[in-house]
C-alpha cells in the first residue's frame, strides 16, 4: 500500500486526534490542498501552526494550493462562474502536483486511491445506480463517474 494517497478533513478533530489518525495510518506527508491554509474557527490548523506541530511528529507538511486549491488565479478555469475542476485537472499546475505526489509515494511515502474516491462520489450522488430504472437511460460506469465529478464540482467549486 506504499502507493496509496489518503484524503482526510480536519473539521471536528482536535489537532492531536488528527495527528494520531495520521500516525495510525503511517502518513508521512500532509499535502494541504486548501487555497487559503488558515482557519478562524480552528486556528490549530493554520499553516504555520500545523506545520510546526506536524514537524514534532516527523510528518512533513507541504502546501499544494497552487496545484490543487479550489481558488485558482487563472480566470480561464472559471467558465461557469466557478472553478471547473475537470478543466483544471488537465492544467500544468495540477498535473505537476500529481507527478510530485506520485514520485513521493514511489519513494515509500504514503500519500485514498482514485477508485476509492470515485466510489465515494458514486455512493453520494448515485446510491441507487445499477437498479432497474424504466424512466432513465442506464449510464456506463464512466458516465456515472463523470456525472458525479461534475455534481461535486458544481457543489464545491470556488465561485467568482
Amino acid at each position: 500500500m506504499a502507493d496509496t494517497l489518503f484524503t482526510i478533513g480536519y473539521s471536528g478533530f482536535s489537532v492531536r486526534t488528527f495527528i494520531s489518525t495520521l500516525q495510525k495510518n503511517n502518513i508521512t506527508l500532509l499535502a494541504d490542498v486548501r487555497s487559503l491554509p488558515y482557519s478562524r474557527r480552528h486556528p490549530d490548523y493554520n499553516q504555520d501552526v500545523l506545520s510546526a506541530v506536524l514537524k514534532e511528529y516527523q510528518i512533513r507538511y507541504q502546501s499544494y494550493a497552487a496545484e490543487f486549491g479550489a481558488r485558482q488565479e487563472d480566470r480561464r478555469y472559471y467558465p461557469n462562474g466557478y472553478l471547473d475542476f475537470e478543466q483544471f485537472s488537465k492544467s500544468d499546475p495540477f498535473l505537476s502536483g500529481v507527478r510530485t505526489l506520485a514520485a513521493y509515494t514511489r519513494q515509500g511515502g504514503r500519500a485514498v486511491t482514485q477508485r476509492e474516491l470515485e466510489e465515494e462520489l458514486l455512493n453520494k450522488y448515485f446510491p441507487n445506480r445499477g437498479q432497474l430504472n424504466l424512466f432513465e437511460k442506464e449510464l456506463s460506469l464512466q458516465e456515472y463517474i463523470d456525472a458525479a465529478y461534475k455534481k461535486q464540482n458544481a457543489l464545491i467549486g470556488f465561485r467568482i
